[in-house]
């Protein structure tokens, strides 16, 4: 069995995207690296993907938001549209950390969001990665902007 590795200090902050409050964990250098959390009971970003930031943060920066909705951002999205109000989300975020491209690894619930909205530009994001097989369904509605 190996040691746990150790988390590093990360930088934490809360965005105001969309009159929203979205909290964010920062950590390393390098190209961006977006960690998009699941929509499991008490989901936050940095819970779902402790065992994996101290790994990535050696060679990149790597951005855990917490999604509209979850963890210590606002709760409360649209229910009429929920992929789409994760879009705004995460959209939003990038647009205030001026990131215009980034890697993402998404789960099967914050995949599809980017999809979603027809304002998103088919430049955003540069790559995604899904670690689920669900995820990649919407992809046929989208296939641009993947």
């Amino acid at each position: 069995m190996t040691a746990p590795t150790r988390m590093p200090s990360m930088q934490e902050s809360l965005l105001d995207v969309a009159g929203k409050k979205t909290f964010v964990a920062e950590t390393g250098g390098g190209p961006p690296v977006l960690l998009l959390h699941g929509g499991g009971p008490g989901a936050s970003g940095v819970s779902n993907y402790a065992r994996n930031i101290a790994a990535l943060a050696k060679e990149y920066r790597v951005i855990v938001p917490d999604l509209p909705g979850y963890g210590r951002s606002t709760k409360g999205i649209d229910l009429t549209d929920p992929f789409g109000a994760l879009a705004a989300g995460i959209r939003g975020v990038l647009d205030r950390l001026g990131l215009y491209k980034a890697t993402s690894s998404a789960t099967p619930m914050s995949a599809p969001a980017p999809c979603a909205s027809p304002s998103t530009p088919p430049t955003w994001p540069t790559t995604w990665s899904s670690w689920a097989p669900a995820a990649s369904a919407p992809r046929a509605r989208c296939p641009r902007r993947v």
